[in-house]
């Protein structure tokens, strides 16, 4: 809720993070009991619902309060030693509905009150199919389930790799109560100092970009690939032509949270590649299938040099142009980007260390049609010192869900609190939280009470699940 508040108000995001971690403290110290749910006290599973409306109110209750406290006497504030320039968008394009979420978070320590700990921050994009509840429980739960694992300090990439089976095992859980029947595959970046970590779950995918060239980072998981294909059919299941290859003739997909009843062909192990930034990295971009499909890699990077030599460096319309390409190109899915400046583009690259993996580019392209997935350390490297904003315009009238970024904090797309009559599910923290982390405890978003009807890749270091996939 707060971030989503501080989003909008183009709040900067070390403000942001700040004021976030002080409402979340005075709310969980308050008496939430009064905001029980009185037919869910006793449930067997001890899962505690609240309700939603009532929460909300009392968390803007204690944020207004915090501002006005620190507008008469501001608090000492850790100074913020990076930035992360970003430039995002994301439009609905012509589906129906925006299914789309994303979440940025580039004060990570100061949102979770981490101390003694080097810079971190995360990015993710969540591309939901048959509804958007799975990537929403997603967008909100997983970066909170990745502190909360024991291996959280010493092995991140594997705390994300727990974290999406762990989301995706609570999230099938709520999907049984309510009679959800969506997923969300999802991409997540997680960088702490000079180390990229990246996980990923189905078609979304994230790109580095150094020295102009594009990067591979990860393989997407899709019904086509031999070892997705031998998985699916060890297990009883089919991959099938029908408009895409398709798991048991539905899901173009073959991992991805939720989708409970294609469990188990439609896993929820993630893969996880992690490397070193030398300060060479110009850019990552995180996106959606809706522009991974139609949009090569390569392409892509022509399309932000282009933009920034148009623009005298200016990054703030990168994204837009990005999505304008996917969809001149035929997307006619939903596309989200965003692109994370690792570098101040307007300097001369500064590189603390040579790497010793290659450069390739990877290969993308069309490959589904457009079609739905249902049938129904210290880097020492500058660093830009600013945020991007833009206006969020393209000239897609009628038809857009725009996002540009202004703190880098976001949640996704515009959600109206008081329309949505769903509670929250409040469970406790797992005993393997950090000593230093104080959490948020994990959060389950529910709707209303009544049922709805290690491998090598260029030279980064690999965590395949494959062989959890049951």
């Amino acid at each position: 809720v707060c971030l989503f508040v501080f989003f909008s108000s183009n709040c900067p995001s070390f403000l942001a993070a700040a004021l976030a971690r002080a409402t979340s403290d005075e709310v969980l110290q308050s008496d939430l009991s009064v905001l029980y749910l009185p037919k869910h006290v006793d449930n067997a599973d001890g899962i505690i619902q609240i309700e939603t409306v009532k929460l909300a109110r009392l968390v803007f209750s204690k944020l207004h309060e915090i501002c006005s406290n620190w507008v008469k006497d501001f608090p000492l504030q850790p100074k913020p030693h990076r930035y992360y320039e970003t430039s995002i968008h994301a439009i609905k394009n012509m589906r129906r509905k925006m299914e789309d979420k994303h979440v940025c978070i580039p004060d990570f320590n100061m949102l979770f009150n981490l101390e003694d700990q080097e810079e971190q921050a995360y990015f993710a994009v969540f591309d939901g199919h048959g509804g958007v509840d799975a990537a929403i429980y997603a967008s909100i739960h997983l970066h909170v389930n990745m502190v909360h694992q024991e291996m959280f300090q010493h092995d991140p990439a594997e705390a994300l790799c727990r974290a999406f089976r762990v989301t995706d095992e609570r999230f099938v859980q709520k999907a049984a109560r309510e009679s959800l029947r969506c997923g969300t595959t999802g991409v997540v970046t997680f960088i702490r100092g000079n180390m990229l970590h990246v996980a990923w779950l189905g078609d979304s995918q994230v790109m580095l970009v150094r020295r102009g060239q594009a990067v591979e980072l990860m393989k997407p998981h899709k019904p086509d690939r031999e070892d997705e294909k031998k998985r699916i059919e060890a297990l009883g299941g089919c991959v099938v032509w029908f408009g895409a290859w398709r798991v048991n003739g539905s899901l173009s997909v073959s991992r991805a949270i939720g989708d409970a009843e294609h469990k188990p062909y439609i896993c929820g192990d993630a893969d996880s590649a992690s490397t070193v930034l030398d300060g060479s990295e110009d850019y990552l971009i995180l996106a959606c299938d809706g522009f991974y499909d139609t949009v090569n890699p390569d392409e892509a990077v022509k399309v932000v040099a282009d933009h920034l030599k148009e623009n005298n460096g200016d990054s703030s319309m990168v994204a837009h142009k990005l999505v304008a390409s996917a969809r001149d190109a035929g997307s006619s899915d939903n596309i989200t980007v965003i692109v994370v400046f690792l570098r101040d583009m307007n300097a001369p690259v500064n590189v603390s260390e040579e790497s010793d993996w290659t450069e390739n580019s990877f290969q993308g392209g069309q490959e589904d049609g457009g079609e739905d997935k249902e049938n129904h350390g210290d880097c020492k490297r500058p660093w830009p010192q600013h945020q991007c904003s833009a206006p969020a315009d393209l000239g897609y009238e009628g038809r857009v869900d725009s996002f540009t970024d202004r703190t880098s904090l976001s949640i996704g797309s515009s959600i109206n609190l008081f329309d949505d009559q769903g509670y929250l599910d409040l469970a406790k923290p797992e005993t393997s939280t950090p000593q230093s982390a104080k959490c948020l405890p994990p959060v389950q978003v529910f709707s209303p009470g009544i049922p709805k009807s290690a491998n090598l890749i260029n030279g980064l270091t690999v965590k395949n699940e494959s062989a959890e996939c049951t």
